[in-house]
């Protein structure tokens, strides 16, 4: 086969990851973990194309035979669709908070599914080989532009590397390709999809910290109190619930990052940038008897500085052709 003029290289398939921090299902879009038959999206002219792609994934593990389709089993297609192309959606809001009207960053344009990510006993993933196949058929399909939230994995060169391969396909018949940079930062040199013709993404919020666990959380020392914690392995509301239901009347999350997303918690809480969470620190540890107060919430505006890099954003430096800035 390498031998065929036709042939421009060849390569094992491999998997990439989902990335993404967070599926958006409890924003009530799916119900029971799976988009219902009755949503809108079977009727809708925003969803104009759905496929699915599995053969190369199965080659590696089992899939569960209820998902194949086009449909979204876990949020995260659902999520970054959104994200790209959603509608304008008037009152949205978080708890009251935040009203306003979202949008993605497209809201008018239409949308082909192509669905080449699936869960696993094995861990999961993205196949290469349906991930080319399905850029293949978009390319066919006429779209516009290609929007790709997945990747990780090796830095190798292009023409061994699936997703450049197919994406410089796209782009040399007129299609924008966007792919998302990674979440492996902080750490320098972990940014993915890194060719020329890619443009790559970077993150600019964060949901997560690292040191906060139920096994690192003392009870019998929160009954009546606020806790100040940094940041674990759970979500903030995972904290927050844990927090509550062991007597603490409040949380204050400190967390491993300058940047804050706000987050739906049912208890009284609030989340700190890690510099005002070393402030915080500070304060409790100089103080013999520290007192805190939570007041109501309100909305702010304008912050500055905004927007800021997310601390689990992958950067650069492009290792193999670093003269090209990733990432944006």
């Amino acid at each position: 086969m390498e031998e065929n003029p036709n042939v421009v290289s060849v390569f094992p398939d491999g998997k990439a990851k989902l990335l993404t921090t967070q599926s958006w299902d409890f924003v009530g879009l799916e119900r029971g973990g799976r988009v219902p038959e009755d949503s809108l999206w079977l009727k809708s002219r925003k969803l104009i194309g759905a496929k699915y792609y599995y053969k190369g994934f199965a080659e590696s593990e089992p899939i569960d035979p209820s998902l194949l389709s086009a449909r979204d089993s876990e949020g995260h297609g659902t999520h970054t669709l959104s994200t790209a192309a959603g509608r304008f959606v008037p009152g949205a809001n978080t708890f009251g908070f935040a009203k306003g009207t979202a949008k993605g960053g497209s809201p008018d344009a239409r949308v082909a599914a192509y669905k080449v990510c699936w869960p696993g006993f094995l861990g999961g993933g993205c196949a290469n080989s349906d991930m080319m196949a399905a850029v293949d058929d978009a390319i066919n399909d006429g779209v516009d532009v290609l929007s790709m939230s997945i990747g990780g994995g090796l830095i190798i060169d292009y023409s061994f590397d699936s997703t450049a391969v197919a994406t410089f396909h796209a782009v040399a018949n007129g299609v924008t390709v966007v792919l998302a940079g990674g979440n492996s930062g902080p750490a320098l040199g972990f940014v993915s999809n890194i060719a020329p013709w890619m443009i790559t993404v970077a993150a600019s919020s964060i949901d997560r910290s690292t040191y906060c666990s139920e096994d690192a959380l003392d009870l019998t020392q929160v009954k009546g109190k606020i806790v100040a914690c940094k940041g674990g392995e759970n979500f903030p509301m995972v904290i927050a619930d844990m927090i509550s239901k062991a007597g603490g009347v409040g949380m204050i999350l400190a967390n491993n990052g300058n940047d804050v997303i706000v987050d739906p918690y049912m208890s009284p809480a609030t989340t700190l940038a890690y510099e005002d969470g070393l402030a915080l620190y500070d304060y409790i540890n100089s103080t013999k008897n520290p007192t805190a107060y939570i007041m109501p919430g309100r909305t702010t505006l304008h912050t500055k500085p905004a927007p800021v890099m997310a601390n689990f954003s992958s950067q650069g430096p492009n290792w193999i052709t670093p003269d090209i800035l990733k990432v944006l």
